[in-house]
């Protein structure tokens, strides 16, 4: 009996911890439900508050441009866009935001969407026609559709408690918080973050650090500004602001998720509005569309291309591979790139007619040069590299007129600066025109001329040249002695490189 007492004894604080933990647990649980119903709450309330901004910015915006677009002539308007949209010193970054980090999808090829030949024929009028409705303040005779309205509290009066029918205030309340919550954020510009400060640094000395490796920085003008935006100037100041946008900027694209043709080969709709995840542009509501559509190939005069690169060790699978695993997934990696840069081909068609400068960022990431394990992969894969864009770089220069290209190589590990390696493409203007004659596959031979993956078997290379060669090529087809050469200095002439490849391609 001493020892059922006792155990009773024991068990009684158990009992006791038991319950407290139970108590706790469900005011955990409780406090939850009541954090969730707060958020939810919160983020409601922040999107009420987000619309009512919008609205009423886009209708004071569209007020003054209005009257700016009937009291200025065109040259007088002309000087205020300049002020606005043109960026004399720095490129703006356009499609999938790589610009300054190394792109984390290997081989992610989004869905065309867009056919570059469309063009649909879509009609604007700001602001959205609606049915006339008798009882919305637009309608009142007495209250003009420019006329705010103070948002509060109807009294019972205008509810109708006192028993006098719902009042004209009421109504117009009404209609106003409706045309409020209509308003739509599909452009990246609507989608601001009230606490953006917190993504920043202050410095010790007062200056605010800005990160730009995920975005661009805050004081770019970029095409979703909203000077840009007919919903806040209208559609014709919107088309006069995005031609001299256009035209006088220099855009930075890169190479990755087709980026180039859909910024190329969309109307201007495509570039305010948010990418789906897959890279895919949004759908453009109707009241982003220009009548007439506005592309901005048509106008740009000045264009960057980055050719991303530098992912491509670091997306290699690991040493497990065999040598014509190896061989595979570059032939693959550089096909994908090519495909990308492919999308500057229409481009070149509707080039601008004064003139257009291209300037190819070649970024890459190699192993250095010098290491005996290493080394001479890292050399071919840069030689397959350059043979990658050697095509559509020779057809900007001789193919076209008024076109400037220049090539800038980028890699820490080769050197700390950008380094100018325009002059590694010097065939003339006759020599390429032969190079282009006598090719079996009149659209791209690229893939035969590429390097192989050093020691691999010729019998089980898909096309190209042995490793073993590099230096050989590099002579007779590129007209330099090093990979780090920046200047061809070395007569280019028929033979085992070019213009011919010894043998076909297999694919």
């Amino acid at each position: 009996m001493d020892d059922l007492s006792e155990l009773g004894r024991l068990q009684a604080p158990l009992r006791r911890m038991t319950a407290q933990s139970q108590f706790q647990h469900e005011r955990v649980a409780k406090l939850k439900r009541e954090l969730q119903e707060a958020t939810k709450e919160m983020c409601s309330a922040d999107l009420v508050y987000r619309k009512h901004l919008l609205y009423y910015a886009r209708k004071d915006c569209l007020q003054l441009a209005t009257l700016m677009h009937r009291k200025l002539p065109i040259e007088l308007r002309e000087l205020v866009y300049e002020f606005l949209c043109v960026e004399p010193d720095r490129p703006i970054p356009v499609g999938p935001y790589y610009h300054f980090r190394k792109y984390d999808r290997p081989f992610h090829d989004p869905y065309l969407r867009i056919s570059r030949s469309s063009r649909p024929h879509i009609g604007l009028t700001w602001p959205p026609r609606r049915a006339a409705d008798p009882n919305s303040y637009a309608a009142n005779a007495s209250v003009g559709a420019g006329v705010d309205v103070e948002i509060r509290e109807a009294s019972a009066q205008q509810t109708g408690s006192a028993g006098l029918g719902v009042s004209n205030d009421t109504s117009m309340i009404s209609d106003l918080t409706e045309r409020i919550m209509e308003t739509a954020l599909s452009s990246p510009a609507d989608q601001f973050n009230l606490n953006d400060e917190d993504d920043n640094t202050i410095l010790p000395d007062g200056r605010i650090k800005e990160e730009h490796t995920h975005k661009p920085p805050s004081d770019m003008i970029l095409p979703y500004s909203h000077f840009l935006d007919p919903r806040y100037v209208g559609p014709e100041i919107a088309f006069e602001t995005q031609k001299m946008y256009y035209t006088r900027n220099t855009f930075s694209v890169c190479s990755v998720e087709r980026g180039i043709s859909y910024f190329l080969g969309c109307d201007s709709g495509y570039n305010m509005v948010r990418s789906h995840n897959d890279g895919t542009p949004g759908i453009v509501p109707e009241d982003l569309r220009l009548q007439p559509l506005l592309y901005p190939r048509d106008h740009i005069r000045n264009l960057q291309i980055r050719v991303k690169l530098e992912q491509f060790h670091s997306d290699m699978p690991r040493d497990d591979m065999t040598d014509y695993e190896k061989y595979a997934y570059e032939r693959r990696f550089l096909r994908f790139t090519q495909t990308n840069l492919e999308a500057l081909e229409g481009f070149l068609k509707r080039r601008h007619k004064h003139g257009i400068n291209i300037e190819f960022v070649v970024l890459t990431d190699t192993p250095s040069f010098e290491s005996q394990e290493t080394g001479l992969a890292a050399q071919c894969n840069y030689v397959n590299f350059l043979q990658c864009i050697r095509n559509i770089v020779y057809k900007m220069m001789h193919d076209y007129d008024d076109i400037s290209v220049m090539i800038t190589h980028h890699d820490e590990n080769i050197s700390a600066f950008p380094r100018n390696i325009t002059g590694v493409f010097g065939l003339t203007k006759e020599q390429w025109g032969h190079e282009k004659h006598v090719q079996d596959n009149p659209h791209d031979w690229a893939e035969g001329f590429y390097l192989a993956v050093p020691g691999m078997d010729e019998d089980n290379m898909l096309g190209g040249y042995p490793a073993q060669e590099l230096d050989a090529m590099l002579r007779q087809r590129w007209g330099i002695f090093t990979v780090l050469a920046t200047r061809a200095t070395h007569p280019i002439s028929d033979g085992r490189y070019w213009p011919r490849p010894v043998r076909a391609v297999l694919h």
